[in-house]
């Protein structure tokens, strides 16, 4: 996205590296971006969801707007990396 590369390719590009979970639920949004649905129909079913929903509320908002995806998405991994850092911790003590 840093590149300019259209969303449907980033998504193609993480759908290759992700475990299977995470890959069926990319591949689904894909196959609605690739049939031209709106992004706000190809993100909807992740919208709610505890790991993609802020990250798919951003896409929408993208779409909408024009803004910049790369910085969001990295925060979103960013915050999900420390709670899985502090679920850890926990657990350690």
């Amino acid at each position: 996205l840093d590149a300019g590369a259209p969303v449907a390719s980033a998504v193609r590009s993480v759908i290759e590296v992700s475990p299977d979970v995470t890959a069926s639920l990319l591949g689904r949004v894909l196959a609605h971006l690739d049939v031209g649905r709106a992004p706000e129909e190809a993100w909807a079913e992740l919208r709610d969801d505890a790991v993609w929903g802020p990250a798919a509320r951003d896409f929408v908002r993208s779409a909408r707007s024009g803004t910049a995806l790369s910085e969001a998405l990295r925060r979103h991994a960013a915050d999900l990396r420390q709670g899985d850092h502090e679920e850890e911790t926990k657990r350690a003590r």
